[in-house]
């Protein structure tokens, strides 16, 4: 992630306190009653696109007992947020990498200003239509949930 990486991290995160979410530790991941988020933060990196990357350890996480909803909030510094139900972004979960000294598999997607769709970074063909919302709209559709 390109420069400031403490201040993109911390990028929105009062929004999701705001609507009840807590962190769970220092992680992307955020609980609110019955509803599992996972909440990565985002900036535009010198390839003139931005990009996120979702890890297995973390979907291991969610209990289909414990949360009725499975969402991803993309938080995009200094410009909105990307609201998805994971089962979009699934359809597109193919082509993952391991880490380093790591049993679990990462994959990273990206997408560009035009905020129009979510590609899996390793093949572009396959892709989600996103829509970058205000915080207001957020929060409405949250409230929905």
């Amino acid at each position: 992630m390109s420069g400031n990486h403490i201040k993109t991290m911390q990028y929105g995160k009062n929004v999701l306190s705001d609507m009840g979410f807590k962190q769970d530790k220092n992680t992307t991941i955020f609980i609110k009653n019955e509803v599992f988020c996972l909440s990565p933060s985002v900036q535009k990196n010198k390839s003139n696109y931005y990009w996120f990357d979702i890890r297995e350890a973390n979907i291991k996480k969610y209990n289909h007992s414990k949360y009725s909803n499975f969402i991803i909030i993309v938080r995009v510094k200094n410009k909105g947020y990307i609201f998805l139900n994971f089962k979009e972004l699934k359809k597109i979960l193919l082509y993952e990498s391991k880490l380093e000294n790591s049993k679990f598999k990462v994959w990273s997607f990206k997408f560009y200003d035009d905020f129009s769709y979510i590609y899996n970074k390793k093949n572009n063909k396959l892709k989600i239509p996103i829509k970058l919302l205000t915080e207001f709209e957020l929060k409405k559709l949250i409230n929905q949930i």
